[in-house]
């Protein structure tokens, strides 16, 4: 091959790649330029801007819902009283809620009498009467709190990781919020249930009760079960007596 032609050749692939550097380089350039372009005239106009959604599927998770809500340790007292419910011997309750969580203590009262006077509940057996009174010499003071103050209160009686719990240490019962207004999982939503589960069993700590475990897999819950914490089998639910027959488990020390 000649020297000039082979100089020829070699001078028209430098070119040739050239012209493939400078178009790429140029083909980066816009495929950078024009959504930068695009999301700043966005941005000058308020015009939303459309961007790829992936089709993969995203895990959902859906934690139980914590109320964040700041408790104050001071609280406010439900007025008035009830009459007498059941025949047994007396014990007395007054009822309060913590100051910044929201609640209405007259409401929270209102939950409280209407289950507690229910002939299910533990005045219904005719062991024991109820009565809510406001006085400071009742024997028991239900407290509806924030999961922190319930947290500190119950945890300074020796329980652990109290504050996604309930508890009862001597005159106070803690109703903690969150449970309150969300339950727990086991549960399925039934808010209503586990409000008067939370009440009767808290109640049946002041009453001087104890801990159940469940009976056996799919039979009701004992109200002195710690249902918060799992069901181990058994189904929810909320009441001493169900159709006049005390539910019980075995004892749990």
């Amino acid at each position: 091959m000649p020297l000039r032609e082979s100089r020829a050749r070699a001078h028209r692939r430098v070119i040739r790649r050239r012209r493939q550097v400078v178009g790429g380089g140029l083909l980066l350039f816009v495929t950078l330029l024009v959504p930068a372009g695009v999301r700043l005239a966005a941005a000058l106009t308020g015009t939303p801007v459309a961007t790829a959604v992936s089709t993969t599927p995203v895990p959902v998770l859906t934690p139980m819902p914590t109320n964040h809500t700041l408790g104050t340790g001071e609280y406010e007292r439900a007025p008035g009283g009830t009459d007498r419910q059941g025949a047994g011997p007396l014990r007395t309750y007054r009822v309060e809620v913590e100051i910044g969580t929201g609640q209405d203590a007259k409401a929270f009262a209102a939950a409280v009498d209407a289950t507690l006077a229910d002939a299910a509940s533990w005045a219904g057996s005719g062991r024991w009467s109820v009565q809510r009174i406001a006085g400071e010499d009742a024997d028991l003071v239900i407290r509806l709190a924030t999961s922190a103050t319930v947290g500190t209160v119950c945890e300074a009686a020796g329980l652990e990781d109290a504050a996604y719990s309930s508890c009862r240490t001597g005159q106070f019962v803690m109703i903690n919020l969150d449970r309150w207004l969300h339950a727990v999982p086991e549960y399925q939503g039934d808010v209503a249930l586990y409000r008067q589960y939370v009440i009767n069993h808290e109640v049946g700590h002041g009453l001087g009760l104890g801990h159940q475990a469940c009976p056996g897999p799919g039979r009701p819950a004992p109200v002195m079960q710690q249902q918060t914490l799992g069901l181990n089998g058994c189904l929810p639910n909320g009441w001493p007596y169900v159709d006049g027959v005390l539910v019980s488990g075995p004892a749990v020390s």
